[in-house]
């Protein structure tokens, strides 16, 4: 969607009719209907009904609505980034290797007195091992790192071995099973893992993933991981096949949001966990890093079990 079709969107549900929504838009009302129709067409299902005392939204407009909103927002984010670089020349380059972690950094950085409005941050997603090389040589000054594994510490302590970088913890969620509420084993009590293993296991995040891949292996699970690459693609199979993926439990309202139809699962014998640390050169931790910290550590605590 464009970004004039984003807020119309926004502004039908603000105005509750076609008429006031075309005066606060300064366009007649003929051009925000053929807008709204064109728009539809584009999606290829209704998204307003009208009626004599104004519209409603149908179903698969209320989707769209709330991606309107998550896209507005984000485009308010990358102009409030782009402002504060013009106005600062000096940035803090920081990092993340999942999209999950892109989001607790810019919740952190955007909140209330957040560090965005204090200086300029640059944010960019990297793979797990692009990330610690790029922190090892300087080109990121700070990083938040997702070790998904059923001992996220022992990884951590294997990391800062192995590169001599400070991994602070931030925060811990569990992994919980997400598959399509039509999936066989979705109505099954206290499923086991193995349970699964006839299924495909999917995974946006490979390297992130790649120590719940070697403990399915373990267990007995012979397949590679199939890899998408994003979420959005992963949902979209998900609800189409009897693919399982794990992710974290504090997402579910994003893939919920993403796509109708997914149900998030536990299984009885096996209870794997999403960390994030806090990545800097060995003592480095200034008060900057020190302030952000306490943002993420906040931001990680509303976003699910800590």
């Amino acid at each position: 969607m464009k970004y004039q079709q984003l807020t119309l969107l926004c502004a039908l549900e603000q105005y509750g009719s076609l008429s006031q929504t075309a005066e606060h838009l300064f366009v007649s009302q003929p051009s925000l209907s053929h807008a709204l129709k064109k728009l539809e067409e584009e999606l290829g299902c209704i998204l307003v009904l009208r009626h004599h005392n104004g519209v409603s939204f149908t179903a698969e407009g209320k989707l769209a609505l709330a991606t309107a909103h998550e896209m507005l927002g984000e485009i308010v984010q990358i102009r409030a980034i782009a402002e504060a670089a013009q106005k600062y020349p000096e940035q803090i380059k920081i990092a993340s290797n999942t999209l999950a972690g892109m989001d607790v950094l810019k919740r952190a950085l955007f909140a209330d007195d957040g560090l965005a409005d204090q200086t300029s941050v640059h944010l960019q997603e990297l793979g797990d091992a692009a990330l610690l090389h790029q922190l090892q040589y300087g080109n990121v000054d700070a990083a938040i790192l997702q070790i998904n594994a059923l001992d996220p510490e022992k990884e951590r302590a294997r990391l800062a071995r192995k590169s001599g970088l400070q991994l602070t913890p931030l925060g811990t969620h569990a992994l919980v099973i997400l598959v399509r509420r039509a999936h066989p084993l979705c109505h099954k009590q206290a499923p086991l893992v193995a349970d699964f293993f006839a299924y495909p296991f999917v995974t946006a995040h490979v390297e992130t993933n790649r120590l719940l891949a070697e403990a399915l292996a373990h267990r007995g699970y012979t397949q590679s991981p199939l890899e998408i690459q994003d979420t959005a693609c992963l949902n979209a199979l998900l609800q189409n096949s009897d693919c399982w993926s794990l992710v974290s439990a504090s997402e579910k309202s994003r893939h919920a949001l993403q796509a109708d139809g997914l149900t998030f699962l536990e299984a009885s014998d096996f209870a794997p966990r999403c960390a994030f640390y806090w990545l800097a050169a060995a003592g480095q931790q200034d008060a900057t890093s020190a302030a952000l910290l306490t943002k993420l550590r906040s931001q990680l605590e509303k976003g699910g079990e800590a």
